[in-house]
């Protein structure tokens, strides 16, 4: 499962990009109420540029890639990008709206799975995204479906939901789609604005409790250890982050990070165009963070620290992971 490169690498003390999140356009056309990212305005990869970095990815050791934004339908190129990835063995995955998704769309050719945003029910979900934004989803949801590309649904914890989690468990099981829960973290994403609808710990709590309680659960790919490690949020999990060796994001404009929670407005970062692919892995610095509030990073994290660098717990990291 990991390639031979990437052991290579790990034996080395090197980092493998087993696992990126590339963030390839901040633009969207929603303005949800706990994300800024559609407020930034920086350059974007071009098409080539991106092309070469998946291509550099690869040959390090990737084999999971992950393209998120802003809204990623926004790109045009956004089908070759798929195409390439695919072509070169990748599982590809997207992260949308759904809101510019079209059953002609070539990404549905190549993608692995789409991955919506779904809060709970119409009045619930569109509390802090546009009206419409719900039949959005489910209408994305049945063309992905008719084209055979597997379907997921985040539900970001938030004061507006924590009480519909169970909901959202039947719903999705009724779809006959998995589902990730996860608490919106406590400020706005990709920004130093205070997040209004960060829960409380109490309401992490009680909304995971619903969630194990349901009948649903074999739609919900959250297993009960991180549940439990989840409900701990925002406190210290004890786990030690692959961060910065085993997974990475990487912003429009190249910048490499750990994940989403260390891209501070105005942070200086390596830049695989500025650094080089293999310079700027090797530049990011270990976290020192020991919590987490994403519901696969914590899993990544929890058998990561079992592993104590075992390769074949990494072979089980993979298989676990990443295809549920």
């Amino acid at each position: 499962m990991i390639s031979g490169i990437a052991i290579q690498r790990l034996v080395r003390g090197l980092p493998v990009p087993l696992a990126v999140s590339f963030v390839i356009t901040n633009r969207c056309n929603y303005k949800c109420a706990y994300c800024d990212r559609w407020r930034l305005h920086t350059p974007e990869l071009s098409t080539s540029q991106v092309l070469t970095m998946v291509h550099g990815l690869r040959d390090l050791g990737m084999h999971f890639f992950q393209i998120t934004g802003g809204e990623p339908f926004l790109r045009q190129d956004l089908g070759v990008i798929c195409k390439t990835a695919k072509a070169l063995g990748l599982y590809v995955g997207v992260n949308t709206n759904g809101s510019l998704l079209k059953p002609d769309s070539e990404v549905l050719k190549f993608v692995d799975r789409l991955t919506f945003s779904l809060d709970g029910p119409r009045e619930v979900h569109e509390t802090a995204r546009p009206r419409g934004s719900f039949d959005d989803v489910m209408r994305a949801i049945e063309v992905a479906q008719k084209a055979g590309v597997k379907v997921g649904i985040t539900t970001t914890i938030t004061r507006a939901n924590w009480a519909f989690t169970g909901y959202m468990a039947d719903l999705a099981a009724r779809l006959g789609v998995n589902i990730a829960f996860q608490p919106a973290f406590e400020y706005a994403l990709s920004s130093d604005r205070k997040n209004t609808y960060s829960p409380e710990p109490w309401m992490v709590r009680r909304a995971l409790a619903a969630v194990r309680k349901s009948t649903a659960r074999d739609a919900v790919t959250n297993d009960r250890t991180v549940m439990a490690l989840m409900s701990m949020w925002p406190r210290d999990q004890g786990l030690q982050c692959a961060g910065g060796r085993l997974f990475f994001r990487i912003e429009t404009n190249g910048d490499l990070l750990i994940c989403g929670i260390k891209d501070k407005p105005g942070g200086k970062h390596p830049n695989i165009l500025l650094n080089g692919l293999d310079n700027a892995l090797q530049m990011v610095p270990r976290p020192d963070c020991t919590r987490c509030y994403n519901h696969t990073r914590l899993k990544v994290n929890m058998l990561y620290t079992l592993a104590h660098g075992d390769l074949g717990l990494l072979s089980l990291l993979v298989k676990r992971v990443f295809l549920p």
